[in-house]
């Protein structure tokens, strides 16, 4: 018997990789909830297509910082993309953080309107957790 509905799923009977992988997520989600009050923007315009990529870019303008979501879905055979993100000033830096890796790097606002701003995930069916926040 496993305790009742949902019990052998519980956290306490995962691996300690398992629990940590659970930690992570709960802390990225937590981290996320804040941008979905703030600006919306699609960034791919076929949402629905299984081949492609749906990526879309929360601005809450106040805070001066966002978040990129953009999952490669399972038959995407496209390995990065370019976005624009018209919500940005161009006159300002941007510090991107990569939540997976916690990477850090900064790109100018000039050239993320410019150039836009290039996304890789080697494989289908991944994701890269982006946030950004305006330098000082």
């Amino acid at each position: 018997m496993d305790g009742g509905a949902g019990r052998k799923n519980a956290p306490a009977a995962k691996t300690d990789e398992q629990r940590r992988q659970i930690r992570d997520n709960a802390a990225q989600a937590h981290r996320c909830k804040g941008y979905f009050f703030g600006d919306y923007y699609p960034l791919t315009n076929r949402p629905k297509d299984r081949e492609g990529w749906m990526a879309y870019h929360l601005y809450p303008p106040r805070e001066n910082e966002g978040m990129l979501p953009a999952p490669r879905r399972e038959k995407s055979p496209v390995r990065a993309m370019t976005f624009d993100l018209a919500a940005i000033d161009p006159g300002a830096d941007r510090i991107f953080t990569d939540d997976d890796s916690v990477e850090n790097w900064t790109v100018s606002g000039k050239s993320l309107r410019t150039d836009r701003f290039r996304v890789e995930i080697p494989n289908p069916r991944g994701s890269r957790p982006l946030f950004y926040k305006q330098a000082e």
